[in-house]
């Protein structure tokens, strides 16, 4: 039994590896500004799909974040307390 549930880990482990390795990733670089065109340090930005967490960052003190996605249709939010909520809709092909 022991050595069944060896080969299952390691049947596992190159399944989560071979996935991993296929499924290529894009940066997505950005900065948040307010109206003025000031950068917004440490406002927070979160990619979503279908509702759940993907990816997320905090902008750092020049407003600028970066975050990796494989391709897909997301929700694309940023926020920071005393500003409006920012929601839009990102395709990355």
């Amino acid at each position: 039994m022991r050595r069944l549930a060896e080969y299952i880990l390691i049947a596992l482990v190159v399944v989560i590896t071979t996935t991993s390795a296929s499924a290529q990733r894009y940066n997505i670089v950005g900065r948040i500004i307010d109206t003025n065109n000031n950068p917004i340090p440490y406002a927070t930005v979160v990619l979503d799909k279908e509702g759940s967490y993907v990816a997320g960052d905090v902008t750092n003190d020049k407003g600028t974040f970066t975050i990796s996605a494989p391709t897909g249709t997301y929700t694309f939010s940023a926020c920071y307390i005393g500003y409006k909520n920012v929601t839009r809709s990102l395709d990355i092909t």
